[in-house]
Parts: C-alpha cells; structure tokens; sequence
C-alpha cells in the first residue's frame, strides 16, 4: 500500500481518542498482528502501522488519552526514530533484555483503568498477563475493522501441497505422532498449519505458508480458507485434508469436538478470541501446551534437510554474484545506489527459481549499514568507495522452507582501522560459536554468551540475539540463542548464527550463517553445528593481528571449502 501521510495517522489516532472516551477506557492496545497472528502482516491490514507509520515486523503500541506510545527492541530503536513524526508518536526504544510487551503493560499501569484489547488479534498468551494486572473490556474483528479501514488484503496464492520427498513425512504420520485417540489439537500458527498440512500458498508477503486454521482429529486434518477459490485442483482430491470456509468454522468446530476428550491449544498462537471460542464449548477439555506443535516442526526429518541445504546452496550463489556485482561496479566507478543493489539481489533470487523472497531483503550501504532492519534502500543514496555494505537476504524455492543469509562487505577501495576492527570482531564472535561443541542439554543463553565474548572484550556490543531458528517461516520457535533464552538446542533443529556490531552514522557489520544442529561424531552426549552457508569473507576487513592461530586456521579451512565452490573472494 502507499506510505500513509501523517494527516491519515492522526486522523487514526484522533478516532482512537474518541473510540477510548466513548467505551470509558484509559488506554487502548493496538497489535501488529492478524487475526492468524503472523509475524510479517501486509501493512493494509497492520492495526500499528495505521497509527504509528511504522513499518518493522515487531512493535507494540498503547494509545492513552494523550500519549501515542510505540515501543520498539534493540533492532528498531534507529529504524523507528527514522520514520516515525515525534508530534504523533512517542517512541519507547526498550533495552536489550526488557521485552516490548512488558514495556507497553508498565505504561498501562501508569495509565490505570480500563484497559481495550483487541481479542482477534491479541495472543492468548499476551492475554493472560494483561488480565492478571488490568480491567479489561475486549473487542472483536468487527470493531477494529470498523476503527481501521484496512484496505483489501490478497489471498489470491494458489494453495498446493509439497512432494513427499520433501517433506518427509505425510500428515497422517505427523498427527499419529502428535495426537492419541481422545485428542485433538487447534492450530492457528500459519507456518504450523502449513507444515502439518505439507501445504504451501505464498499469501501473506514474506510467508510461504498460507491463511488459515486447523484441527487435527484422528487421522483427518479439518482446514479453515477464507475462500475455496484459491485450492488446487490436485488439493481437493487429498484424502486425509478436509476444507471448509474460515466462515463456517465455529459451527464445523462445534460439531466435530462433541466428543473430543482433550483440545490442545498452544497459548502463544492462538488469538484471545478462538481461544474463547473453544473454552465455551469444552470449557474443562482445552489443554495448554506451549510450542506443542514446534516442538515437533523444528526437528528437520533427512528429507527436509536434504531440500534445506540445496536450497541454500542456491541462496549462497545468489549472495555471492550480488557482492561482487557491487564491489565489481564500484571499482569502474559505476554510479549504483543501494535500491539497484537490493532490485539486483531479488532479480538474482528470480533467476535462481526463488518463488519469493522469505523476508525483505535488507541492502544497507554506509551509514544505513548500521540500521539493523534497514527496510528501504534509497535509490538517492549512492554506494561509493570505502563504505561498509550489508547485504541480509533469503528466498523460497520448491519445498517452503526460508533461506536466511547475512554478509557485510567492504564497497572498494581501502579500509578504515575502525571498518577493520568491528568486522574481525565480529568474525571472531562467528568463529567462536560456529566451532562449538556443547553438550547435550545446552541453553541457548549459553552459546550466545561465546559468540558475544570477544565482541564485549573488544568493547562492542549487539542489541539482538545471536541466532533464531528457521523452518517454513524465517523466525521458528524450538531454536533460540539469545542472552536469555532458557530453549534446550536441539539435535536436528536448524537456526542462524549471527552476531554483529553497528555504529549510528559510521556503518554495521553482521555475519549470519545456518546450520543444522547435530550430534559430535566422535564425542559422546555432544552437539556442534553443521554448516550450510558457504560464501566467503571480504579479506580486505579482516584484521590478522586480532586472530588467534586457532581462528586463523578455521577461517582458512572455511574459505577453501568456499574456494572449492567458486565463492571465495580471496580468490575473486
């Protein structure tokens, strides 16, 4: 959709105001999310975005009788004060470590009162802390329809399923493994209802999964489309999915639980209202099982493994020729700016048969280098000699599943001592935790403190974690390594590793590679990681002085392997 003018956002907000004084409330909370709560909702439908301008994936919002308030991680502290009208918004940049959500409930206590919440589009799991502190008067998908005026939301993607011998499993395998004869499950998570179905539809942007949700019963997958129009033909002739309309779903959900013994419900992916819904009809039978689903999706089968490391074998080369696009166009003094740099990294995507990209591609050149989750590479801004440039991108081939990728590049000509210091800092953050091996039971708060210790010893710092897992979305739940993530990793999970550093106004650097997690070979209860990015570093950055012979060793071993595949830049 066009880019809302601050006209439109205040008229939002004054309306809010109204709505707040008509329904007796002292402050509003307005999600970023859908009613299937994804994490990249198309802006036409983003209550946030609406009122803030605020185009980043994550963000809460509290609307009081005077205040706007925006609050925003580590990733976005830069990017909101960008684009965000200080008259309007009141931007909250929360530490490192204090979650967004906790921030907007201090606000609210401040405010007392009567607290509005959006049940469509409030997690369950938001929900039950909001309850426990506030008075709380809720509103469903009618009324912030009402509120919004969101415009027309595409779910045109054709929805069709993937071959076997990707997904490794069938869905009657899955649920045989998930579900004993009395239960059955409710599934809103889109990435979830896709990898259960082994279906994909590309309908929200970034996502390959599609809209809609499920119950598991029996051997029997019972779906919930807004529309039947967007089903393949091969699609209705599946003999263990059933369809229905997403209208027709509390009625088919009525019947079908009649005798279920135990509806599990995942609290962190269900909206406040379905799980309502389904308290009413079996108010003692629902269960909740946080990532009960997850825990299951996030251990890749051989099968899905297989398809993930081709694919990101094709993600590599894609990453490779955009650099060196760049490195080689800045050499002749090309005039290039950083939106041909991101235009040419998707183009590259397309011709490496990437059905989309599996998140925006983030093309940063100079100072915009240091803006975590840089979204809009400007085709004013210029990349010339000497400037740090960040590239983090990933796609989507046959099977759904995200590729995720992030190099930090030196444009051309000579390095700064400084461009030089924080990217082998860096480097040696990545070596540190790529190289380890841990045993089984590891936290994630663990691993992320090795890759975190040379940068804090070099005087550094990253305001994000050091890796999320991927699956059929780019962020997956069941692999976390963050300062103060308590998730075991898992044999068979695959995430990112990737630490950083970035200086407002002077440039960022981040490395990101996946891997896969598996068993030690030759050491009994350990785990290490298994590469999958192959794309070598800008040796013009690295600092051999802050090397130990040991990292120097691993970087040489890896930059051969990267040799071997033609993407070295030591030898380009």
């Amino acid at each position: 959709m066009e880019r809302l003018d601050n006209q439109k956002i205040a008229l939002t907000i004054k309306n809010l105001r109204a709505f707040l004084k008509e329904q007796g409330l002292s402050s509003l909370y307005v999600p970023s999310f859908d009613q299937y709560l994804s994490e990249y909702v198309p802006l036409e439908d983003c209550p946030r975005y609406f009122v803030t301008g605020f185009t980043g994936s994550v963000a809460e919002v509290l609307i009081t009788s005077d205040k706007n308030f925006l609050f925003v991680d580590g990733r976005y502290h830069e990017h909101a004060a960008i684009e965000c009208d200080p008259k309007l918004v009141d931007v909250v940049p929360c530490p490192y470590g204090q979650a967004n959500f906790d921030a907007l409930m201090e606000k609210a206590e401040e405010a007392g009162g009567t607290l509005g919440v959006f049940s469509s589009r409030t997690p369950f799991h938001s929900f039950k802390k909001l309850e426990e502190k506030f008075k709380l008067k809720l509103f469903g998908e009618t009324k912030i329809s009402a509120l919004f005026n969101f415009g027309a939301s595409s779910s045109d993607g054709l929805i069709g399923r993937i071959p076997l011998e990707i997904s490794g499993q069938t869905t009657r395998e899955k649920l045989d493994e998930l579900l004993t004869g009395e239960q059955a499950c409710f599934i809103s998570a889109t990435d979830s209802l896709s990898w259960l179905s082994n279906c994909r539809g590309y309908q929200i942007p970034y996502m390959s999964s599609f809209k809609g949700k499920g119950l598991g019963l029996g051997n029997m997958l019972y779906l919930f489309i807004p529309s039947k129009d967007c089903l393949s033909k091969e699609l209705m002739r599946e003999n263990d999915l059933h369809f229905y309309l997403l209208s027709e779903m509390e009625e088919v959900l009525a019947d079908k639980l009649k005798d279920v013994g135990e509806v599990i419900v995942d609290p962190l992916a269900i909206n406040t209202q379905d799980y309502r819904f389904l308290k009413g009809l079996k108010s003692e039978q629902v269960r909740e099982k946080e990532n009960y689903l997850v825990k299951k999706q996030s251990i890749k089968n051989s099968s899905e493994m297989k398809h993930i490391e081709e694919s990101f074998e094709r993600s590599n080369q894609v990453i490779f020729n955009s650099l060196m696009w760049v490195k080689n166009r800045v050499e002749k003094n090309d005039e290039i700016s950083e939106r041909d740099f991101f235009d040419n990294t998707n183009k590259y995507y397309k011709e490496a048969g990437a059905i989309t990209n599996s998140f925006n591609t983030i093309a940063g050149s100079g100072a915009n280098s240091s803006i975590i989750h840089y979204k809009n590479p400007s085709a004013d801004k210029k990349i010339v000699e000497g400037e740090l440039v960040l590239l983090d991108s990933g796609g989507y081939y046959e099977g759904g599943y995200a590729t995720d990728t992030t190099r930090t590049i030196l444009s051309g000509g000579e390095p700064t001592s400084e461009q030089k210091k924080i990217f082998t800092l860096v480097l040696k953050g990545w070596i540190a935790a790529m190289s380890a091996e841990f045993k089984e039971g590891t936290i994630g708060s663990e691993l992320d403190a090795i890759a975190r210790r040379p940068i804090v010893e070099g005087g550094y710092d990253y305001a994000h974690g050091t890796g999320h897992g991927i699956g059929v979305h780019v962020h997956e739940g069941g692999y976390s390594i963050t300062p103060t993530s308590k998730v075991v990793i898992k044999e068979g999970t695959h995430g990112s590793i990737e630490p950083g550093i970035y200086l407002p106004g002077v440039g960022g650097v981040r490395i990101e590679n996946t891997v896969f997690v598996e068993a030690h070979p030759e050491k009994e209860g350990f785990l290490r990681f298994k590469n999958l990015v192959w794309i070598g570093m800008d040796p013009s950055l690295i600092e051999d002085s802050l090397l130990t012979e040991e990292e120097k060793l691993y970087l040489s071993t890896y930059e051969n392997e990267c040799q071997k595949r033609g993407r070295s830049m030591v030898s380009s």
